[in-house]
């Protein structure tokens, strides 16, 4: 080992030179206070203070249980990323939300990976301090790829370049990772959007409203409400009633606080009929009946394989010798069996030519010689039915599906036959009031009008052909069995749904779930940010792989290389090598390899001497050379490219530029209500306001990172310039450490510019967490205005009677079976048929809001109870009379028998509650006044037996009905302006005002309401309490209940009345002026309406807390960067990176750093070396050493630039004898 050559400086510090040098072969000798120190410290005395150790040191983020951790962690991110994303897409979103939130869903993702990634820059880090001594334990290698190595200096994508030529893999895995980091905290930014979607909600709460009666004594109710939906469809255009649709009849239910324009997903129970058809033969038998002028009796067989039916029915009306095209649909028995199973529907169409009378009888006398079938097609068909769970879709006002479900499997009514269910069906038309021609329903009968025919047919018939939306068939489409089925089966369902609704159905109250599809604010997860984040995350899973194979798995090194007496204590024992890098203190990088270059280097553990530790060396394959191989030339100090001044003002001034954009952005987002429209393609141009700031924010963060990471590594340099202590100089490592400790390190070492530039740092690390929230996207309804165009209007003189509907179809259908209100009326308003105009372009989604003019049928109506009314009984029912103001006295008003005619009195009285309605007369006495003061007058009481009838309680309501024009408020649901029945029409009603609009008498239409007579309510209170407005039955009795029967009547009568108009009172908007009196001559006008869309426009819209944080964070770091500037303003101090080995070596080779190390320095604890130079001062610079051969021959010294280190009262004698010398 070659001795260091004791050395001291120029004449003036030359007796400190002697003090301060340290010869490991001579140390006895020398008397000064570090040895003594020294000594001191390895005494025998001492040596249970002092603590050695093995040479087991290994960086620790690089162990291989944090790398796999790391590893594991990529993994799991990767697949928790693609769950995200899979569960997003089946559920339309991660969960509902609005834009106050935002911050949860765009801060939460970028900030943790960025914490990740804060701790994953510790192994890129450790693996390029590291990368150099590895390449020295695995064997002899160049100056370039050991000593010289430096991955520091290059920019961090030339590093990983460098490490991959190198073949150092770990190092340029650990490279990418950290550059891939930054790309996935860029993405993350953009990785759940707050999105306006259809929502599909599972497990939204449903109540099921009703549920199917396993009685079939409901069935021998029918009632004539199935038939009027039947027409209803046909001839009036109206929609299935809930409940109901197109075959099936299925369990009603609701969604809890949904709008009504809500898609609801529930799987409830579904009835559905069916029948089972086969051709059969057809015979007819001769004729008979009772004249010419009504319809003649067939008498028929019609037979399959294995049934026969003898029955007749009534055919066409009779015309001799012309062929007469006829269809009926009726019932049989297969070969005359009571069994229900061999019940049959028989269904025919024929043509039929009767022929002439027999011979003596005139034409009008019977019967006929016989009727001749030129051509037929008969089925016999055997009903069938099942209950099922069905899928049904719907929203506030349609069905939009229904499915079967695939289990479980269809069922049956254990108590209820199919052949019930047609027998209900039967009594329906049977019970019907309309298209009647004589007291049997075997006699109905009408013409149908077929493309190329007239076709006589049964009302059962004319609703099976009469279904058809397309054009009428013609006589040889129906002549197909196959044609004539597939319309009697779908008849046979529609109408058997109806069926099922009105009597096998009661109400119920059942919770259940469903499922909701509605427009909701949803956090959707992007599928192009995460695939390429997993794709990101799986690469560095695989890369972090790399790294646990291309590391050591044992330790190579005795002590952390991270600080300047970390890389001297390590070179401590290469003497050859220090003597090799003299002079070179103040040479550049080129200088230093040409030194090196020759020689391949590799590093031992050499055994120790007797009495001491074995220790770590490096050595040369090859013998170093001892002179200069090049003439050494002094070269300018270097200053790193991010510390220069241009670097530093330039980034300032971006910042600033930064700050401002800010500012002008955020006052154009406010003043605009946006920056601007999401396209809906190309979708790569959301990036661009999620990605792309957060991109370059994070690179703010990174480049402030690497202006930091400089400064860090200048500090101890910088502190040795000045002069410092071991801790803020040889022994400050900044680098390899958690912010934290570095913060408290930076403090406790008074590296305040240090400290300045890290915290600026950390906050710029900051800014690629706020920046993701900086753009937020917002759903702006599109606002507008429309006009609506009256294309009808309401006649306000004469009435118009061109419908064939009968008026009180509607009506009947609203109140009994959940009818939605047609087009353009709700409750009692009738509006002007409207359509938007000709310019509006507007989808099916929108909403619009319009004050619309609407008639509104009323009634002035006077309650009576009690001591005013006056109840008589006569032999065929009650006589009423009523003390009222209208009739003079001692006139009373006097209902008209109470109808009650076909009661038996005795079975009437006593039994409980009488009400109907009336006309009323003024009456004296027995002497009928010509007067009719009210339109109706209705009556509800509640009569007792005891022991005779009596009167528990009376209750009288006479009314007289008008009608008023109001201004409404009202909602419209898209381009077909549906009324919103989530939002009811609101009148204004100071607005109301009287009008000349003609009414029908509403009580002349009472008879025909579906539900019948119910006991002795009459149909209207029979409706009254039943409809889907009901009272409650015991209200009739009830004195104190009066005015809410009194309200229920008067809202049921005016529903009648405004539907009647509604169908009766429509004309041509230019010939009258009901609505624009006084404003136009006719009520061809129009209407604004505002007009918002729920999925309007998504803006980008800066977000102002974002704005201001990432503005306060900007300043933040511009001030403390500019604070490290002032503190740190020189930092052109070395004439080379300081960041490979030979580098530091070169520093320290001219000093007595190496002089001053105890041979153990390796294997000593830090603690006793810090007790070791405690009291010390370490200096760089230049300065002159005189070797004792020099100082005899008077040579001229040699000037140095290195590292070194004495007690502080000796530099304080250096700076005396130095002033001195200034004085000479």
């Amino acid at each position: 080992m070659t001795v260091l050559q004791s050395s001291r400086l120029t004449p003036a510090e030359n007796a400190l030179a002697s003090q301060t040098s340290f010869d490991r072969a001579n140390s006895d000798h020398d008397d000064g206070p570090f040895q003594e120190r020294c000594v001191a410290l390895m005494t025998s005395e001492n040596q249970h203070d002092l603590e050695y150790k093995k040479t087991e040191w290994r960086p620790r983020y690089l162990q291989h249980h944090c790398l796999w951790s790391s590893s594991i962690l990529c993994v799991s991110l990767t697949i928790a990323v693609e769950l995200l994303f899979w569960y997003s897409k089946k559920n339309h979103g991660l969960a509902k939300s609005d834009n106050s939130l935002h911050y949860l869903w765009t801060y939460g993702p970028t900030a943790i990976l960025t914490a990740i990634g804060a701790i994953w820059t510790r192994i890129d880090y450790q693996a390029k301090m590291t990368a150099p001594w590895n390449r020295l334990t695995q064997g002899p290698a160049g100056a370039a790829k050991t000593l010289m190595l430096d991955y520091f200096s290059p920019l961090p994508p030339v590093s990983v370049v460098n490490a991959t030529r190198n073949g150092d893999f770990g190092v340029a895995a650990a490279g990418t990772i950290t550059l891939l980091w930054s790309l996935i905290i860029a993405l993350s930014a953009s990785l759940i959007d707050l999105t306006p979607t259809d929502n599909h909600q599972t497990s939204v709460p449903v109540d099921v409203t009703t549920r199917f009666k396993n009685d079939s004594m409901w069935l021998q109710a029918a009632r004539s409400l199935s038939y009027y939906n039947m027409l209803g469809l046909q001839e009036a255009n109206l929609t299935f009633p809930d409940g109901v649709s197109d075959g099936y009849c299925y369990e009603r239910f609701a969604g809890r606080n949904i709008p009504s324009t809500t898609e609801l997903h529930a799987t409830v129970d579904g009835f559905s009929a069916n029948l089972v058809c086969e051709e059969s033969s057809y015979h007819v038998y001769p004729v008979s009946g009772t004249g010419p002028e009504l319809y003649p009796y067939l008498n028929y067989t019609m037979a399959t394989s294995d049934c026969e039916i003898t029955s007749g029915w009534h055919g066409p009306s009779y015309k001799i010798e012309t062929e007469t095209y006829y269809s009926r649909f009726g019932t049989g028995s297969c070969r005359n069996s009571s069994d229900p199973d061999d019940q049959r529907i028989t269904v025919t169409f024929a043509s039929l030519k009767f022929g002439g009378v027999a011979e003596g009888l005139a034409p009008s006398d019977w019967p006929h010689t016989g009727a001749d079938i030129a051509k037929s097609v008969s089925l016999l068909c055997r009903p069938t039915y099942s209950v099922r769970k069905i899928d049904v879709v719907k929203n506030g006002t349609d069905i939009l599906s229904i499915t079967p479900s695939l289990t479980p499997g269809p069922r049956t009514l254990g108590n209820i036959h199919a052949w019930d269910i047609t027998r209900a069906l039967l009594d329906s038309n049977n019970n019907s009031l309309t298209y009647s021609y004589s007291n049997s329903p075997s006699y109905k009968s009408q013409i149908f009008n077929a493309f190329d025919t007239a076709i006589d047919v049964d009302l059962n018939m004319y609703l099976v052909l009469g279904q058809l939306s397309r054009a009428p068939p013609s006589s040889t489409a129906i002549l197909n069995a196959s044609f004539l089925q597939d319309l009697v089966i779908r008849y046979y369902q529609t109408y058997t749904s109806f069926i099922a609704n009105d009597l096998l159905i009661e109400t119920v109250s059942t919770k259940s779930t469903g499922k909701a599809v509605m427009y909701q604010e949803r956090l959707i997860v992007n599928g192009t940010a995460t695939h390429a984040m997993a794709a990101i995350l799986a690469v560095a899973a695989l890369l972090f792989g790399v790294i646990v194979m291309t590391m050591p798995k044992v330790s190579v090194l005795a002590c952390a290389p991270s600080s300047i007496f970390g890389v001297a204590r390590l070179a401590s024992h290469n003497d050859t090598l220090i003597h090799c890098l003299k002079g070179l203190g103040r040479s550049d990088s080129k200088t230093l390899a040409a030194r090196l270059n020759g020689c391949s280097y590799m590093t031992t553990v050499q055994d120790g001497h007797p009495f001491h530790q074995a220790h770590f060396e490096i050595t040369a394959t090859d013998n170093l050379s001892q002179e200069t191989v090049t003439e050494l030339k002094n070269a300018p100090s270097i200053n790193p490219a991010l510390l220069q001044l241009w670097s530093r003002a330039g980034i300032s001034f971006v910042v600033l530029g930064i700050i401002i954009a800010l500012e002008t952005t955020l006052r154009t987002s406010q003043r605009n209500h946006s920056i601007g429209v999401i396209p809906e393609s190309p979708s790569y141009l959301n990036y661009s306001w999620t990605t792309v700031p957060t991109l370059l924010f994070t690179a703010t963060g990174l480049i402030y990172g690497s202006i930091d990471s400089s400064m860090r590594k200048l500090t101890p340099y910088i502190n040795l310039r000045r002069g410092s202590t071991f801790r803020g100089s040889l022994g400050l490592d900044l680098l390899d450490l958690g912010v934290p400790r570095m913060l408290v390190r930076e403090i406790r070492t008074k590296s305040f510019a240090s400290l300045s530039g890290t915290l600026a740092a950390l906050i710029a690390s900051l800014l690629a967490i706020f920046s993701s929230s900086l753009f937020v996207l917002i759903n702006f309804p599109l606002a507008s205005t429309v006009q609506l165009q009256v294309e009808s209007s309401i006649s306000n003189n004469s009435w118009a009677t061109k419908s064939t509907i009968d008026p009180i179809l509607i009506p009947s259908l609203i109140l009994a079976s959940n009818l939605s209100y047609p087009k353009f009326t709700y409750n009692n308003l009738v509006f002007p048929t409207l359509n938007l105009d000709f310019n509006s372009t507007i989808n099916h989604g929108l909403v619009l809001n319009a004050t619309i003019p609407a008639v509104r049928p009323k009634m002035d109506c006077s309650l009576h109870n009690g001591s005013s009314i006056a109840v008589g009984v006569f032999n065929h029912g009650l006589n009423i009379n009523i003390t009222e103001t209208s009739c003079s006295p001692p006139s009373v008003l006097r209902l008209s028998k109470f109808g009650l005619e076909s009661y038996d009195l005795g079975v009437v009285l006593g039994k409980g509650i009488i009400a109907g309605a009336a006309n009323g007369y003024c009456a004296s006495g027995h002497n009928l006044i010509q007067n009719q003061p009210y339109d109706v007058v209705y009556f509800w009481a509640d009569i007792g037996k005891a022991p005779g009838p009596t009167v528990v309680s009376v209750s009288a309501l006479v009314c007289n009905q008008f009608v008023e024009i109001v201004e409404v408020f009202a909602s419209f649901i898209g381009a077909d302006l549906t009324i919103d029945p989530g939002n009811p029409p609101v009148p204004n009603e100071p607005t109301a005002y009287n009008t000349t609009v003609v009414l029908t008498n509403g009580y002349d239409s009472y008879g025909s309401l579906p539900n019948g007579r119910s006991g002795m309510l009459d149909e209207f209170f029979s409706t009254l309490i039943a409809s889907r407005y009901a009272i409650p039955y015991q209200y009739l009795r009830d004195e104190s209940k009066s005015e809410i029967v009194k309200d229920a009547i008067i809202f049921q009568h005016s529903i009648i009345q405004s539907q009647t108009i509604d169908i009766g009172a429509r004309v041509p908007p230019e010939t009258t002026n009901t609505f624009a009196k006084g404003i136009a001559k006719n009520d061809a006008i129009s209407y604004l309406a505002n007009v918002t869309e729920a999925i309007g426009q998504v803006r980008v819209v800066q977000d102002v807390a974002s704005t201001r944080i990432l503005q306060a964070l900007l300043a933040t770091i511009l001030g403390l960067s500019l604070v490290s500037w002032a503190l740190m303003p020189q930092t052109r101090i070395l004439p080379r990176e300081p960041t490979s080995i030979a580098s530091i070596m070169a520093l320290l080779a001219d000093g007595n750093i190496f002089g001053l190390l105890p041979t153990e320095s390796q294997v000593i604890e830090e603690k006793d070396l810090d007790y070791l130079f405690s009291g010390m001062t370490f200096k760089m610079g230049c300065v002159k050493f005189v070797s004792l051969e020099e100082e005899e021959r008077g040579s001229e010294s040699e000037e140095k630039f290195s590292i070194f280190g004495v007690y502080l009262m000796e530099w304080q004698a250096i700076d005396k004898a130095k002033a001195d010398l200034r004085k000479i």
